[in-house]
C-alpha cells in the first residue's frame, strides 16, 4: 500500500520574551509554513490566540489543564487527522505547568492511529538545578518512557518531540529505552538547536530533538531558517525538508513516511514548497531570530 506521507514539526515559541514584536513574524510563519502535525512549547494565551486565528483549519486539544494553553499544546490539519484521545502525564518537570503532552490521532479515510507527544523538560539554569547539583532530566526521560510504554503499544506509531534542554545522558536514555531520533534514524549527527544568533547568546548545542518508534520512516532532515522582513517569530531556528506532497493519501497504509521539523523558527510544508533557506549548522539572519534555538527535521 501507498505509505501515508505527512510533516510533523515542534517549536518553542518563548513564551512572551520581545512579544507583540515578535506577532507579525510568528503570523508569517505560520502562513507560510504550515506543518501537518505542530507541537508546541512556552505557549501562552496571547500567542494561543494568534495561532488559533491563523491556524483555523487545525484542530487542538481543548482541556481546562492549564498547561495546555501556558506550556504545550499539539496542533493538527483537520482534513487529515482526527483526534481519538488526549492526555498529560506527570513526568517530574520542575516548573509546575509542564507535563508529557500526548494525542492520539487516527489518519483521515483509515483506521491507523498514531501517537505525537511533546514536552519541554527542566532548564539547565533551573534553582532546584544549581543547588543540588542534580541533572532532573535524566530522571524525567526515564518517566517519558515509562509513560510512552503504558499508553503506546510496540507496534503503533509514536513520535515524541520538544525542547529537551539536553544533548546527553537523557538523549542517551530515551535512545536506550527504545526511541530513534531523527538524526540518528538517517545514519548522521544533529547541528546545533540553539542559540538562533544574533537572538540569543552562548555556546552552540542541541536542544530539541524529535524521536520516534514503532512502524514509521523519517524521510529528510535539515536545518531551515525563517523571517519575517528583519524579524523572526522566535529566538530558536528550526530544521527542515522541503518537499511538495506529491502522492494521494490512501487508506490502510503498512507504514507511515513523516518529515519531522525540529524546534525551529523555520520549518518545512507538506502541502506547499515555501522559499526557505536550508542551511545546516549555520545561523541565521541579522536581526531578531524565530527563537533562540534551531531545529531539526527528516
Amino acid at each position: 500500500m501507498t505509505p501515508v506521507r505527512f510533516v510533523v514539526a515542534t517549536y518553542n515559541i518563548w513564551g512572551l520574551y520581545r512579544w507583540p514584536e515578535r506577532e507579525e513574524a510568528l503570523r508569517g510563519f505560520l502562513t507560510d509554513v504550515r506543518p501537518d502535525i505542530l507541537a508546541l512549547q512556552e505557549l501562552k494565551p496571547e500567542t494561543l490566540e494568534v495561532i488559533d486565528e491563523v491556524l483555523h483549519d487545525f484542530e487542538r486539544v481543548d482541556d481546562p489543564f492549564e498547561g495546555w494553553t501556558r506550556e504545550g499544546n499539539i496542533y493538527w490539519h483537520r482534513d487529515l487527522f482526527e483526534k481519538v484521545e488526549h492526555g498529560a502525564e506527570d513526568i517530574g518537570i520542575l516548573e509546575p505547568l509542564r507535563r508529557l503532552f500526548w494525542v492520539r490521532l487516527r489518519i483521515a479515510g483509515t483506521d491507523r492511529t498514531l501517537v505525537v507527544a511533546t514536552a519541554h523538560y527542566t532548564w539547565v539554569g533551573h534553582k532546584v538545578e544549581r543547588e543540588t547539583h542534580v541533572n532532573p532530566r535524566v530522571a524525567q526521560a526515564e518517566k517519558t518512557i515509562e509513560a510512552l510504554d503504558r499508553l503506546v503499544p510496540p507496534d503503533e506509531p509514536l513520535i515524541f518531540m520538544g525542547d529537551l534542554n539536553e544533548s546527553n545522558n537523557a538523549i542517551k536514555k530515551l535512545r536506550e529505552d527504545g526511541l530513534t531520533d531523527c538524526w540518528r534514524g538517517r545514519g548522521t549527527y544533529p547541528p546545533p538547536t540553539h542559540p538562533a544568533f544574533p537572538t540569543a547568546k552562548g555556546a552552540p548545542s542541541v536542544l530539541d530533538w524529535q524521536l520516534y518508534r514503532g512502524p514509521l520512516r523519517p524521510m529528510v532532515r535539515g536545518v531551515v531558517d525563517y523571517a519575517k522582513g528583519d524579524l523572526a517569530p522566535s529566538d530558536q531556528a528550526g530544521a527542515g525538508r522541503l518537499q511538495p506532497r506529491t502522492e494521494k493519501r490512501r487508506s490502510g497504509p503498512e507504514r507511515l513516511d513523516f518529515r519531522l521539523c525540529l524546534q525551529f523558527n523555520a520549518t518545512c510544508s507538506g502541502r506547499m514548497q515555501p522559499t526557505l533557506r536550508i542551511r545546516p549548522g549555520i545561523h541565521p539572519y541579522s536581526a531578531l531570530n524565530l527563537s533562540n534555538s534551531r531545529g531539526g527535521c527528516f
